[in-house]
């Protein structure tokens, strides 16, 4: 942090792209892009940089777009089942057709989540001396690190890793946060932090903004759907002014896997086609199917099939015509254990 504060104390001008225009201050997100506030309605597979950028740049910037795009439908499937909203996948067995639009959750990947995120929080930062504490808390002022950090342990849990960036803004420092959904690096594994990596902004109407962090700059590129503008904001760091938060990283996956698991996908999804058969046996189990044998049809006339079956008192006259004497009789009621014992074992595997 101590490098953050000469980068703060002393903000650099640099050339931008179109024009030559000098800034101080990149653009910064000013909150937690999480995924109902950044709607990915409209992106494209690949992406071309303007020529008048530098190579290694525009080199970074589509290599890690190709990144950010071939994780992004793993990204949102995962986020879906976390919100209770993944799909359901039925076998075409049991499930009538007109219900299987029967909505019903399980909310068991988001518990998988919450179980461990919830246990994590961010007190502050300390510092050995008055001065540098008061720049440290003003960081964490402008950047709302107590709400922020809940929300990239949780993002964190859910994709397996987030982001945090730091930028300059008229204030001072300041740090975001961004999730999987919004954001992609490259691992450096010699140096052991984040080798260059990007922030994914998508709008309306065409509108998208990258943001590439690698060792020497900060590099914004927009578009409204016709043509790319850029400008870049370069620092002493030495390294990408971005970090990575992964759970459970290894040397496959430096960037840690998510909670919300293969297992935990596939669980959830058996456990939804369970609770949806329970749901509809359970509406036969409380009203069993009863039968009138040898009975007057004209006895049950003008009457819907509820009205008969909940009437306190029936009564039925004598079918003379076949010489049978009405019987009344009730089926054996479904039973539900076989649902219980089912979701007892899914949760026992969950």
């Amino acid at each position: 942090m101590g490098l953050v504060a000469e980068d703060e104390q002393t903000p650099a001008s640099y050339p931008n792209g179109r024009g030559g225009r000098k800034v101080n201050d990149l653009p910064q997100p000013d909150t937690w892009k999480g995924a109902d506030e950044m709607p990915l309605a409209v992106v494209t597979p690949t992406v071309a940089m303007p020529l008048d950028m530098p190579p290694k740049w525009r080199w970074e910037i589509e290599d890690l777009y190709d990144v950010w795009y071939g994780h992004l439908t793993s990204n949102q499937v995962r986020r879906a089942y976390y919100d209770g909203r993944n799909r359901l996948k039925d076998l075409g067995i049991s499930t009538p057709p007109e219900l299987l639009n029967l909505e019903v959750v399980v909310g068991w990947p988001n518990k998988a989540v919450m179980a461990l995120a919830t246990r994590s929080r961010f007190d502050g930062f300390t510092a050995g001396n008055d001065e540098l504490q008061a720049m440290l808390d003003g960081i964490n002022r402008r950047s709302r690190l107590h709400t922020k950090y809940r929300q990239t342990v949780e993002a964190e849990s859910v994709y397996g890793c987030s982001f945090a960036t730091v930028g300059m803004t008229e204030q001072g420092a300041r740090i975001d946060m961004w999730d999987a959904e919004h954001a992609t690096a490259r691992w450096d594994d010699a140096k052991g932090h984040v080798a260059y990596g990007m922030t994914v902004e998508v709008g309306d109407g065409g509108w998208m903004a990258l943001t590439l962090y690698d060792e020497e700059a900060n590099v914004r590129a927009w578009t409204d759907g016709t043509g790319w503008s850029w400008e870049a904001q370069q620092h002493s760091m030495g390294r990408p002014l971005m970090a990575a938060f992964a759970y459970r990283p290894t040397q496959r996956k430096p960037f840690g896997q998510s909670r919300i698991t293969r297992a935990v996908m596939s669980i959830t999804d058996s456990a939804v086609r369970c609770a949806l058969g329970g749901d509809i046996s359970f509406q036969f189990a409380v009203a069993p199917q009863k039968v009138l044998l040898g009975a007057d049809r004209d006895a049950l006339a003008g009457k819907t099939k509820w009205e008969a079956y909940i009437g306190n008192i029936l009564g039925v006259s004598y079918n003379g015509r076949d010489g049978v004497m009405p019987q009344f009789m009730q089926m054996s009621q479904a039973s539900m254990q076989q649902y219980v014992d089912f979701m007892r074992s899914l949760a026992a595997r969950f």
